[in-house]
């Protein structure tokens, strides 16, 4: 779908995007398509505006940063912490669901924080 062009200026308009949507295909929800649906007592989330990620910011966030030199001991520090608490979460809780996602979160801290070195922390 063309970004520029207006979603739905008249009564064809929507029908022919409700049909999109209803196919399966992802629509942006303008202002204008916002204003046709709440017209029907759709409870309609109203579009996004002025997100701070921008095509450049989501390019960015989803490119491969190779490591610097100086964020080598960052990224071992991160990890040896989190292999020190891991095994503290092992010796110190019970087997099961509980104890897995704990060391799930972990794993997903660690993937956080190395993004924060990696990117720099501008997001």
């Amino acid at each position: 779908m063309d970004e520029n062009k207006p979603v739905c200026r008249t009564t064809e308009d929507l029908i022919a995007t409700l049909k999109s949507a209803v196919a399966g295909e992802i629509i942006p929800v303008t202002p204008e398509l916002h204003e046709l649906l709440s017209r029907t007592g759709m409870q309609v989330p109203k579009p996004a505006t002025g997100s701070r990620f921008t095509r450049e910011v989501i390019d960015d966030i989803f490119s491969y940063h190779a490591p610097r030199a100086d964020q080598l001991p960052k990224y071992e520090k991160i990890r040896e912490g989190a292999r020190l608490f891991a095994y503290t979460l092992v010796e110190n809780t019970p087997a099961g669901p509980d104890q897995t996602t704990a060391i799930h979160k972990l794993r997903e801290l660690v993937m956080t924080a190395n993004q924060a070195v990696a990117l720099d922390g501008k997001y």
